[in-house]
């Protein structure tokens, strides 16, 4: 089988066009309080500009190096009750002596936009999930009734434009963190894969990647995977 190019780029242009257009049929824009300490990077800067071209609000929170942690909670806890704002994201990772798992839990879990809040991801954890008595349909994770973290979303949609199988894939996650490797792992068992999480103690991982129909590298570092280890079909 010829190897297919998925072209993220692509498939984000038209999430973002999707995601304008729907935001134009609201009476009121929806608003994301971006928050981040220090210098602003490009992945801040392309955040904001994403934000704009989706024709969401953007409140942009620039916070100085000398600031506190007392000080950031305080500014989350004014946002939590801001009737427009409707999400919040805190840049990571946090200065040293910053207690991100503190701050994370600080925001309130329907404005937790990556979806790290110990309820959010307690939700995407569970089995056969049930909220409202309503079943959640992992098939549509925009009606998902709480926040599901971006990364791992964009992951399964990637797959989906590509028209990727994953019911019945054996799917290989490289890495465990907690906001990309261990929730797209629940999404993608969510999803029906069969899913084996790889690290960096796994022992042997190349017989486990030989069997993996779709790989999530989710390691934050390059070169981890060798192409040898994997089947020509492999996504």
């Amino acid at each position: 089988m010829v190897a297919t190019n998925i072209d993220g780029k692509l498939v984000a242009r038209q999430i973002l066009e999707g995601a304008r257009i729907q935001v134009g049929q609201f009476s009121k824009r929806p608003g994301l309080a971006l928050i981040w300490i220090g210098k602003a990077t490009r992945l801040i800067q392309k955040k904001k500009q994403e934000l704009v071209e989706a024709n969401l609000v953007c409140f942009s929170y620039h916070l100085e190096e000398s600031v506190t942690q007392e000080e950031l909670l305080q500014l989350i806890s004014k946002l939590n009750t801001k009737t427009e704002v409707h999400g919040i994201q805190v840049q990571l990772p946090l200065p040293r002596n910053f207690n991100e798992q503190v701050v994370i839990e600080s925001i309130v879990p329907e404005k937790d936009v990556d979806g790290m809040s110990p309820r959010n991801v307690a939700l995407l954890s569970q089995s056969n999930l049930h909220i409202n008595n309503k079943k959640v349909n992992w098939r549509r994770l925009e009606e998902v009734p709480f926040c599901v973290p971006t990364t791992p979303q964009g992951c399964i949609e990637l797959l989906n434009a590509y028209e990727v199988v994953i019911k019945g894939a054996n799917a290989v996650v490289v890495g465990r963190s907690n906001l990309l490797g261990l929730p797209v792992a629940h999404l993608l068992r969510h999803l029906d894969a069969t899913v084996t999480v790889i690290h960096s103690k796994t022992v042997n991982p190349a017989s486990i990647l030989r069997k993996a129909d779709i790989l999530i590298a989710a390691a934050g570092k390059a070169n981890l995977v060798k192409g040898s280890w994997l089947k020509p079909n492999c996504t």
